[in-house]
């Protein structure tokens, strides 16, 4: 008997795992570094209360002090518009929570990316440009495997979308 589980086209659970296994090995590198929740850190900046439910996607004090606040995105390949459009979005978010906090030097922010999409992000282009200016963008390699599974997730989102398109659901 075969089981199958039809998984909803839009789904980013691929790229959620991914994006775990990123930090993961961004933890492993910096053992120095400790997660900490994001509320109380967020009161400790003294930020707004709108801020506590920004919810980044890790947080970590470091050894001097500072707090690091990541974003992460997996994706790989050519980046579409959709996808420049979130990366932009974490940017601005990042930039935000900097100009937010009263003492900006206590925080460091990240945007942790696949090494595919750091070349890409060393181009001319304004976007690039405001990306570097609001996180500084840690690349990590990710394995053949995890590539497949974000290529697969990739097509799996688009053929969805160009369904719901197609029937008029997408309006």
């Amino acid at each position: 008997m075969s089981h199958r589980t039809d998984r909803d086209p839009s789904d980013s659970g691929v790229q959620r795992e991914i994006e775990r296994d990123m930090l993961d090995w961004l933890n492993e590198r910096h053992p120095d570094w400790h997660p900490v929740e994001w509320a109380s850190v967020a009161s400790d900046l003294g930020l707004p209360p709108a801020w506590k439910k920004a919810k980044p996607d890790a947080v970590w004090k470091l050894a001097d002090g500072r707090i690091a606040v990541a974003e992460c995105y997996a994706r790989v390949d050519y980046l579409k518009t959709g996808h420049r459009r979130k990366l932009a979005m974490d940017a601005f978010k990042l930039l935000s929570l900097r100009d937010a906090v009263t003492d900006p030097n206590r925080l460091r922010c990240l945007l942790i990316v696949p090494e595919e999409l750091d070349q890409q992000l060393q181009t001319d282009g304004w976007l690039p440009l405001a990306i570097l200016k609001a996180a500084e963008v840690i690349a990590v390699r990710l394995t053949d495997g995890q590539r497949q599974k974000l290529r697969e997730a990739v097509e799996r989102q688009a053929a969805g979308q160009a369904r719901t398109r197609k029937s008029g659901r997408g309006r």
